[in-house]
């Protein structure tokens, strides 16, 4: 394996790892059954927090996004590493 091989490996282990936390992050959310979300506007100087309770739909959709986040996410990079891949 030459210099520039190794370099593509050490990325794509890299990018694996970022990958593998923010998995484990997401999954660790969806499992939750109640979230506080809270957003602050810079401009406006000002916190907004939301509360989703126990089985509130919004709750259950919540989770179910996260999910989907999570499996679009990992598909988007396992794409991008298969095309790197491919150069090689």
């Amino acid at each position: 394996m030459n210099r520039e091989h190794a370099q593509v490996v050490a990325g794509i282990v890299e990018r694996i790892d970022k990958i593998e936390k923010t998995i484990f992050e997401l999954q660790s959310l969806s499992n939750c059954d109640s979230f506080e979300i809270s957003g602050f506007s810079k401009e406006l100087a000002t916190k907004h927090t939301v509360n989703m309770r126990v089985d509130e739909i919004s709750t259950v959709i919540f989770s179910q996004e996260i999910v989907e986040f999570f499996i679009d996410t990992l598909n988007l990079e396992l794409g991008e590493l298969v095309k790197e891949l491919e150069k090689y």
